[in-house]
């Protein structure tokens, strides 16, 4: 007789479920309102993945949510949320072990109560917006004809009170934030005694809101080290008292306390006359919030993210780079840990700064295939972009794999990559790998998050959010974060402080590390007059740095983000995603684009242009790519989208994927490959891999050895851009001047899924005459009609380079062979006198101005039936004196128009217009 029972699936299944789910926690959730629809619950163990949770019922408390945990849990992680993440009821709230398995949380309430709380309605903020202004947020809404001044009550602890002339409700007929108007000043000296209620709503106390931002200093804030003296400086506007803490050691220990005193604009100060180099030190605030021990924002390096600060003096010497500007840049983006982490690259600093100092490193059991910075030198780009390294989010001492796009502390480098963790060894280290790279002729380009913080919430308060609540970071008037980074809140970069930190931390990582550039993550979250500040800043000290970013927001935010169009003839520039949607498709869509299947020909040309017939007055201000970080690889993206088609094989991806490198290496612009796509790098079909292990992330060096042919043949299209100057010019006239397509321009038939064109030298000094460059996208070889002469090829689907492959081409015809690219060049002097400059009077009456008289608008652009009404894509400038202005170049035909001021489609024309392009 068998003595194991007999158990049937489903019942094995109910027993692991109730093995590993052995525990629930009942979470109550009360919204004063009652507004309770698409609200949600979303709940995280320590170390875990998050999890959403939808009520389970409705009692008269409010939603009820059931929670099944593992018993080894001892805290969890809680968060109401709206929809697909639309808002989100801060702060993160925590429940421990010791408040039972029944809890109750309160709307815009930081506690978890192990008892039903009082559901009173509550002054739930008070701010001082200025001398004479308070802001009230109430915890329930009221109508705004109930809304009374007399019942506003605003009382010192000394027994002073303040009289309320007006309050009016904002935001409609009913709602829950009130403004105060006030019959005298209030000092922002004086608000910690003060207390605010209105009607039989509980009081709040008074805080400092907007009125902080009266406030500016220039001094140099942080740790001001010599051998004689530390100045401590630091902005904490609505502090009480600060206090800095000094420890001789790295954790652990009582500290030395220094008193601060305030010295003006918000600005407290302590002088210690001693010698304190290499000790560690926080500040102490007191604040209307409470009383918190943070890093100095300004500390240039840390023990870690949660750690110390420490007192550095640092003259590891950096080499000089080299000297060019952006447009001639060939920007590699890496990230340190993804570049050196492979065993098979032989690397002794594995993961590490120092994993890109080391040379002389090939592939094993292979000597003839170069690793690391070899491999950058043999690969011929000039510009290293390095994945975010500012002190961020993570367990230093951990292998937990992270981009790093969750920074806390600007200035300190992240001990993730140092080979020590508890002295300034981390910046040692970056100035080597700096050097190391200006050695090799490299610029070092710091990807950078000034856009948000880690401090995802109000009640994280690490280092901004301690010293000065809520200045940082843009708030909504009902006091919560806006979000448009989708990281939990957005840097007030406006504000005049934070303007200042930014400026203040980019001069510094220039000028103390040698720093060539900076892109900017979520660039469009920081503000247009920010981005040109910044520029000039770092221009002043570094007239050749490189300043380019991501024009667009993660998410929803109440500031007008910096997109493209703003860089117009501003000296930064930004990524052209309308290029590389065209030629790979949207990243939100599984739709292919040109490479895969000739679509998009009209968007194609356009980025090949230098998009300065989309949204460049320049074409260097286009930052062109195919492949980043984000998304799929190139490679990845090619097969996902190519699935279906059965018949294709891997040589047909790999020849899009050339052809994708040869279409960015020679258009005009600045062009941007990722680390591992000269080699087609796949991440395993992984879109997002922020997180994921060393085995998805990694560069596997023996990638090189299989594709070969692929590194070669993006080694000669970096090697024919880099020693012809005519595929990166400076100006859009000349790019206008010198570029002609053989259908569009020069009447010559072109395949339907084929881009031609011929590109003259102009006044670039380039040794060649002419160039013709073919793409054809078709699944078959295509034929193009060319203008004669005699071309001699330098790319043909196989090989890429500077030395003629093959005969010369005298014909008037070329069959191109599918998804491939061929490049020719010519060195007839009277080429472009006979064949291109009697086409040029046509090719110019295509471009139409368009103009525009808006006085009173911040930003104007205009939509129509020539970019299918996209308001955001075409920016114009303005002249200063309320006439704003763009150029496009369209095709002939009848195109309705309109122009949108500030958003709005019917400022400046109700209705639509027309123009006629012949």
């Amino acid at each position: 007789m068998n003595k194991f029972r007999t158990i049937s699936i489903p019942t094995l299944l109910i027993a692991v479920f109730q093995f590993a789910y052995a525990d629930e926690l009942i979470v109550h959730y009360n919204r004063p309102d009652g507004d309770y629809d698409k609200w949600s619950l979303w709940s995280w163990a320590e170390g875990s993945d998050g999890k959403e949770y939808v009520s389970t019922a409705h009692d008269e408390y409010g939603l009820v949510f059931k929670i099944q945990f593992d018993n080894s849990v001892a805290k969890m992680g809680l968060i109401p949320k709206f929809g697909n993440w639309d808002s989100k009821d801060d702060p993160d709230r925590y429940w421990t072990s010791d408040k039972g398995k029944e809890i109750y949380i309160l709307q815009s309430d930081k506690f978890v109560y192990s008892t039903r709380p009082d559901l009173s309605p509550r002054v739930v903020s008070a701010f001082l917006d200025d001398k004479n202004n308070i802001r009230l947020i109430l915890s329930k809404s009221i109508d705004a004809s109930a809304v009374n001044a007399s019942a506003v009550k605003i009382m010192s602890s000394d027994g002073k009170n303040y009289l309320a002339t007006k309050a009016e409700l904002l935001g409609g007929a009913r709602g829950k934030i009130l403004k105060l108007t006030l019959s005298e000043e209030i000092s922002p000296e004086d608000i910690s005694s003060l207390n605010v209620s209105y009607s039989d709503f509980k009081p709040s106390r008074l805080s400092p809101g907007k009125i902080v931002d009266n406030y500016f200093d220039g001094r140099p804030l942080g740790a001001i080290y010599s051998r004689s003296r530390t100045v401590f400086r630091t902005f904490a506007p609505t502090a009480s008292s600060v206090e800095v803490l000094l420890w001789d050691t790295a954790e652990g220990g009582g500290p030395k306390v220094m008193p601060m005193k305030k010295t003006g604009e918000g600005i407290w100060q302590a002088n210690v006359e001693e010698d304190l180099l290499n000790r560690y030190y926080k500040y102490r605030s007191t604040v209307p919030e409470g009383v918190f021990e943070v890093i100095d924002p300004y500390s240039r390096c840390n023990t870690a993210h949660n750690g110390r600060g420490i007192i550095i003096h640092d003259e590891t010497p950096i080499a000089s780079g080299p000297n060019f500007p952006q447009s001639d840049a060939i920007i590699y983006e890496m990230h340190i840990r993804d570049f050196t982490i492979d065993p098979e690259g032989s690397l002794q600093y594995r993961g590490k700064y120092l994993g890109l100092v080391e040379s002389g490193k090939t592939l094993l059991e292979h000597p003839d295939v170069a690793t690391g910075l070899d491999h950058l030198k043999e690969l011929g780009v000039n510009t290293i972009q390095i994945m975010p390294f500012q002190d961020f989010d993570n367990n230093e001492s951990s292998d937990n794999y992270n981009w790093g796009y969750m920074p806390f502390h600007f200035n300190s480098p992240d001990g993730w990559f140092s080979t020590k963790r508890d002295d300034a060894s981390r910046v040692r280290e970056v100035k080597e790998m700096v050097s190391a790279l200006h050695k090799a002729g490299f610029k070092v380009v710091m990807d950078v998050v000034y856009n948000h913080t880690a401090e995802g919430n109000p009640e994280v308060r690490m280092s901004f959010n301690g010293l000065a609540p809520n200045y940082y970071y843009r708030v909504k008037e009902d006091a919560s974060y806006w979000n448009g980074s989708g990281c939990g809140n957005e840097f007030r970069t406006e504000s005049p402080m934070g303007r200042k930190y930014i400026i203040d931390s980019m001069l510094y990582w220039v000028t103390e590390y040698g720093i060539d550039g900076f892109r900017f993550d979520l660039m469009g979250l920081i503000d247009l007059e920010t981005v040109k500040q910044l520029s000039t800043a770092v221009r002043a000290v570094k007239p050749d740095a490189f300043i380019y970013g991501e024009p667009w927001a993660g998410g929803n935010t109440g500031a007008r983000v910096t997109s493209k169009g703003d860089q117009r003839g501003q000296n930064f520039g930004v990524f052209n995603d309308h290029f590389r949607d065209a030629l790979r498709g949207s990243a939100f869509s599984k739709d292919p684009g040109f490479i895969q299947t000739g679509r998009d020909v009209f968007r194609v040309k356009k980025g090949i242009l230098g998009s300065i017939s989309d949204f460049a007055q320049e074409p260097w201000e286009s930052i062109n790519y195919i492949e980043a970080h984000d998304n799929h690889t190139l490679y990845d993206r090619i097969k996902l989208t190519m699935q279906n088609r059965n018949e294709l094989t891997e040589e047909d991806f790999e020849r899009m994927d050339k052809l994708g490198a040869a279409i960015i290496m020679t258009s005009q612009g600045v062009p941007f490959i990722q680390s591992g796509q000269e080699m087609l790098r796949t991440k395993n079909g992984e879109d997002n891999t922020y997180n994921k292990p060393d085995e998805v992330n990694e560069i596997h060096w023996r990638w090189k050895l299989e594709h070969r042919d692929v590194f070669d043949y993006y080694k000669g299209l970096i090697a024919l851009r880099e020693s012809h100057p005519m595929f990166r010019m400076k100006k859009s006239d000349e790019v206008r001047r010198s570029l002609f397509f053989l259908d569009d321009d020069l009447g010559l038939t072109v395949p339907t899924s084929g881009v031609g064109y011929v590109l003259n030298k102009g006044t670039s000094g380039d040794e060649w005459e002419n160039v013709l460059v073919l793409f054809n996208a078709h699944g078959g070889a295509s034929e193009f009609s060319i203008p004669s002469s005699n071309w001699i090829p330098v790319a043909n689907a196989e090989h890429s380079g500077t030395k003629p492959l093959g005969q010369t081409l005298a014909g008037d015809r070329c069959i191109v062979p599918e998804h491939s690219a061929l490049i020719f060049y010519n060195n007839d002097p009277e080429f472009y006198k006979r064949v291109l400059e009697p086409k040029f009077a046509a090719k110019a009456s295509r471009r139409h101005l368009f103009t525009v008289a808006a006085p009173n608008a911040r930003k104007v652009t205009v939509a129509g039936s020539f970019n299918s009404w996209n308001m955001n894509q075409y920016a114009l400038a303005s002249d200063g004196n309320g006439n704003y202005s763009i150029e496009l170049e369209l095709d002939p035909g009848i195109y309705e128009y309109k122009f949108i001021a500030d958003g709005d489609w019917d400022a400046l024309n109700s209705q639509n217009l027309t123009v006629k392009i012949p």
